[in-house]
């Protein structure tokens, strides 16, 4: 493995400014699809991923550890 290079790779102007469009898509979209969720069917994002989860089941089933484990992983559950 090389010596690290002394001078770091700053992003240019345009690398910049399509990071922080990315970085504000990224914060945005979460709220969004969770507003137009409960607008379009009346559903929070975390009913859509119970429903979702159960969907998928043979028996329509799940342990409820199971059916939890998307909270606890994504971060559209921590707004």
């Amino acid at each position: 493995m090389g010596s690290p290079d002394p001078d770091p790779h700053w992003l240019t102007a345009d690398e910049l400014d399509t990071w922080k469009a990315l970085h504000q898509l990224l914060e945005a979209l979460p709220t969004a699809l969770g507003r137009q969720l409960k607008r379009d069917a009346g559903l929070s994002v975390v009913e859509y991923y119970v429903l979702a989860g159960l969907s998928e089941r043979p028996g329509h089933t799940l342990r409820l550890t199971n059916l939890a484990a998307p909270t606890r992983r994504s971060p559209v559950f921590r707004t």
